[in-house]
């Protein structure tokens, strides 16, 4: 069994919580494409091999839209069932945050590794179909005929994902795809653990340093990025060394991928940028007061479309032989602009004159976090040597993975949910309750309103 260098680990896990750290800003599914897309070309560029990072970047896009698919899911609403006191309904949220969340990174690790086991662009689109039909079909039986309801009153899309990874899972199987059935679950036991021990953390920082004086919720998200990276690194990275080489793309293929990536990624943070700062009165004043935030959002779009068609041009041409330079300032430019993003969106908040929140409490803002973190990736990168040496890390077996992964969830989920209960008498802020008195799960009703903020009392 092949192992992969601790520092290789690490370096995929910064970028995952750089990655989904920022996802946490902007939420839903186009939010999930960057640290898809992150993930993949810090992996491609560690690998040593030169077929993944001349492929990158489309590699990086097939892995954002699996990772993204997932986005059409609310999972909001089984975190704050996680909030409870009561014992049976921290435990319920948790347990199904764990199978909610998990389908996420399955499916983008799932895309992951069957790109890099070779799958062709158009074998890759037939899947995606596939995955749609069967995503309807499951919908329609676990929520339609059967009624199962996990998150109610809230949409239940998570039967749409559940649908979709169990026809890539049993493709995987029946295919014989190694390299997807490691990508597929490394990257759903990634995510689950990590929203899983995240959600954990995120409870026992808000009862010892109040729910008001940081934001846990972002702290949560990073330490979610760091876990899917990290497992997907060690699941993945090892790949390098046995699976054959991959057909090379043509180059149409190549193109929609580097645009997808460096271009349309870009742009769904600059969309949300644009509309949060017309939203808040930020560009109600000077040249931008008669400029729509959708009209500012295509302009950027078009320049910005110039401007990387203009330098991947020059690169083609005059660029450097090294693949592995492509890859990193693919990496580097597309988190680096992603940083700026959200530090500037960080800054808007700032200057709001009609702040959303009506708490005056201070908040520490976290969009700042991520300049540290993405210097730390710059320098590792940069100074990443040609190929790693000891010590390393070895994975665990798929089928040993799912025999104990799963058991190790549930009993996780009882514990933490058993421990985080204990820390109040009553429910704290933004807890809901899906069992017992004060249930709110009513599937056709409207979700309640919020609770006034008190203070929780610790159980003596």
């Amino acid at each position: 069994m092949y192992g992969v260098n601790v520092v290789a680990v690490l370096l995929v896990a910064l970028a995952g919580g750089i990655g989904w750290g920022i996802r946490g800003c902007y939420g839903g599914a186009p939010g999930a494409t960057l640290p898809g897309a992150l993930i993949a070309l810090t992996i491609c560029l560690l690998s040593g091999r030169a077929d993944w990072q001349q492929a990158s970047l489309f590699i990086a896009a097939v892995t954002a839209c699996g990772l993204a698919y997932g986005g059409f899911m609310s999972h909001v609403k089984l975190a704050h069932f996680s909030r409870s006191a009561s014992h049976l309904n921290a435990a319920y949220g948790l347990g199904a945050l764990f199978f909610v969340t998990s389908l996420w990174g399955g499916i983008g690790g799932g895309a992951l590794g069957l790109v890099l086991g070779g799958w062709s662009p158009w074998a890759i689109i037939i899947l995606a179909a596939g995955m749609v039909i069967t995503a309807r079909i499951a919908y329609y039986l676990l929520i339609d005929l059967i009624g199962i309801r996990l998150t109610p009153p809230r949409d239940e899309r998570w039967a749409r994902t559940f649908g979709a990874f169990l026809c890539m899972a049993v493709v995987c199987v029946v295919r014989r795809e190694h390299a997807g059935l490691v990508g597929l679950t490394y990257g759903y036991m990634g995510w689950g653990f990590g929203f899983l021990v995240g959600m954990f953390i995120q409870l026992l920082e808000i009862r010892a340093f109040g729910h008001y004086s940081f934001n846990w919720w972002r702290a949560m998200e990073v330490t979610i990025g760091l876990a899917g990276g990290a497992a997907l690194a060690i699941g993945v990275l090892p790949l390098a060394h046995s699976l054959p080489e991959l057909p090379r793309l043509a180059p149409p293929w190549l193109a929609l991928g580097a645009y997808f990536t460096l271009w349309f990624i870009v742009l769904l943070h600059v969309r949300t940028n644009l509309r949060h700062y017309k939203l808040n009165g930020v560009l109600l004043e000077g040249r931008w007061a008669r400029r729509t935030a959708l009209w500012l959002a295509d302009a950027t779009s078009v320049a910005l479309a110039v401007v990387i068609g203009v330098i991947l041009a020059a690169w083609h041409f005059w660029g450097p032989a090294d693949p592995r330079v492509g890859v990193q300032a693919s990496l580097l430019g597309l988190a680096g602009m992603c940083v700026f993003l959200v530090s500037a969106l960080d800054f808007g908040t700032a200057k709001n004159k009609r702040p959303r929140m009506k708490d005056k409490r201070p908040r520490i803002a976290t969009a700042w976090w991520f300049v540290p973190p993405y210097i730390l990736l710059i320098v590792g990168t940069l100074a990443m040597p040609a190929a790693f040496s000891p010590p390393l890390v070895h994975g665990v077996g798929v089928a040993d993975f799912w025999k104990y992964g799963i058991p190790l969830a549930v009993v996780l989920a009882i514990v933490f949910s058993k421990i985080s209960s204990s820390l109040w008498d009553k429910d704290p802020p933004q807890a809901h309750r899906r069992f017992g008195p004060g249930a709110d799960n009513d599937v056709y009703g409207s979700i309640p309103p919020p609770k006034p903020y008190e203070e929780p009392t610790a159980t003596r």
